[in-house]
C-alpha cells in the first residue's frame, strides 16, 4: 500500500500527541511572525485539541510562543452563549486564551449566541483572513471535521465559506466553515487518539469514498498526529513511531 497523502506521525500514547502538536504549533507560529509578522489561526472544539491547548499555556511553550501577533478563529461553533459548556470558543478560552498574553483585538469567535445564525455565518465569513496559516482539526469516529457530518449539504460547498449545519447530536444548529475554507489552510493539522477514531483516520487517508461521507479526506496533505490507537488500521508504513 502506498504512503498516504501527507505526513503521518504515530506516538506512543495521547500525552505525546497534545505534546507534539503544541511543539508543531510553536514552530509554525514563530516562523509565520517572521516571515510575515503575524500567525493566524482557525481553532478546532473537542477533546483532543483541548489537551494542546492547556499545554500551550503551559512552559516551555507559552514563553516562545507569539501571542500578541496571533490571529484567533475557530472552524465551527455550536450556537450557545460563549460560557455555555459546549461551547467551542468558551472551551479554548478556559484552557489557554485566559492565561495568555493574547491580543483581545485579534480573537475572532463565532457569536453562536445570537438568534439570527444565518446571518452571523455571513458576518463571519465577512471576517476570515485570506491566509489561514494553521488549522487545527479534531475528528469524530463518523469522519467528521469542524462540523461537517457525513451526507451533509455543507461537505458539497464550493462558494460559501460558512454556513449554518445541523449535526446528528445536539446541541444544534452549527455554524460551520466549508471545504474551499479547510482546503485553503497553508497547513492543516488533525489531532486523533484511541481505537474508535481508527477506522475513521484509515478512511480519511486511504478511503476510495467520497469526502460527502467521510468529511475528513478534506485534511489529506495535512499532518495527521495519532496515538497508536489511532492509528491501529494503518499499514505499518504510514508513519514514524518508536514501535513502528
Amino acid at each position: 500500500m502506498s504512503k498516504p497523502p501527507g505526513l503521518v506521525n504515530i506516538v506512543a500514547d495521547p500525552e505525546l500527541v497534545s505534546e507534539s502538536a503544541a511543539g508543531i504549533i510553536t514552530q509554525v507560529a514563530n516562523e509565520s511572525v517572521k516571515d510575515r509578522g503575524s500567525f493566524v489561526w482557525m481553532l478546532s472544539g473537542g477533546s483532543t485539541p483541548v489537551a494542546t491547548y492547556e499545554k500551550l499555556a503551559e512552559e516551555p511553550y507559552v514563553s516562545k510562543f507569539p501571542w500578541k501577533q496571533t490571529f484567533f478563529y475557530w472552524g465551527d461553533e455550536r450556537c450557545v452563549p460563549p460560557d455555555d459548556p459546549d461551547s467551542n470558543y468558551g472551551m479554548a478560552y478556559a484552557a489557554v486564551l485566559s492565561k495568555v498574553e493574547a491580543d483581545s483585538s485579534r480573537i475572532f469567535r463565532i457569536q453562536g449566541e445570537l438568534e439570527d445564525h444565518e446571518t452571523e455565518a455571513r458576518d463571519y465569513e465577512g471576517k476570515l483572513p485570506g491566509r489561514i496559516d494553521l488549522m487545527l482539526l479534531g475528528i469524530g469516529e463518523d469522519g467528521h471535521i469542524a462540523s461537517l457530518f457525513p451526507g451533509s449539504d455543507a461537505v458539497h460547498e464550493r462558494r460559501r465559506k460558512v454556513m449554518v449545519v445541523t449535526g446528528p447530536k445536539p446541541p444544534n444548529p452549527r455554524i460551520t466553515v466549508t471545504p474551499p475554507v479547510i482546503r485553503s489552510a497553508s497547513l492543516k493539522l488533525l489531532l486523533a487518539t484511541g481505537k474508535g477514531k481508527s477506522g475513521s483516520i484509515y478512511e480519511a487517508l486511504y478511503g476510495e469514498e467520497a469526502a460527502v461521507n467521510v468529511p475528513a479526506q478534506l485534511a489529506r496533505g495535512g499532518m495527521f498526529i495519532l496515538d497508536e490507537d489511532a492509528g491501529l488500521k494503518l499499514p505499518r508504513d504510514a508513519g514514524t513511531s518508536p514501535d513502528r
